[in-house]
């Protein structure tokens, strides 16, 4: 995962941090950057991607959570209603999904390959058990793939 930022942003975010920083709780910078995640393997298939996801599953965002700090970056939560599975166990109803970025304040990172998702909206998802200790949750926790 690697995060660029483009001239303007740049130039907005040093302005910004010179003259606005010591007002942030935190005294982090203030502007947006621009995330690109490296991905390794990519299926060559709708076939491939369904036989590595763990779960496929329709349903609608049912609500997104504050963005957290995650070492040097931001990842987002959103909790889907599951209105069908596709693969997996009949007995989902929820999931929850992470997503590497998000806003925090005055400060942003923006996925430049896909968009974070938005409650009230319809998607189809594969995904793979999300096994992270560090992070509790009462829902079942997927990433996507």
């Amino acid at each position: 995962m690697a995060a660029t930022t483009n001239g303007q942003e740049v130039s907005a975010w040093r302005d910004a941090r010179s003259s606005e920083a010591q007002a942030l709780p935190d005294n982090r910078a203030v502007g947006c950057a621009l995330l690109v995640i490296d991905t390794f393997d990519v299926p060559l298939s709708l076939k491939e991607l369904y036989d590595l996801s763990d779960v496929v599953v329709e349903g609608v965002v049912a609500a997104t959570f504050p963005s957290r700090e995650i070492g040097r970056g931001l990842e987002t939560d959103a909790l889907i209603d599951v209105t069908s599975v596709w693969k997996g166990s009949n007995t989902i109803r929820q999931v929850l999904i992470s997503q590497a970025g998000g806003t925090r304040g005055r400060f942003c990172i923006a996925p430049t390959q896909y968009a974070l998702v938005r409650p009230g909206e319809k998607c189809i998802l594969f995904l793979r058990e999300d096994d992270r200790r560090n992070l509790r949750s009462q829902h079942r926790r997927c990433a996507i793939m």
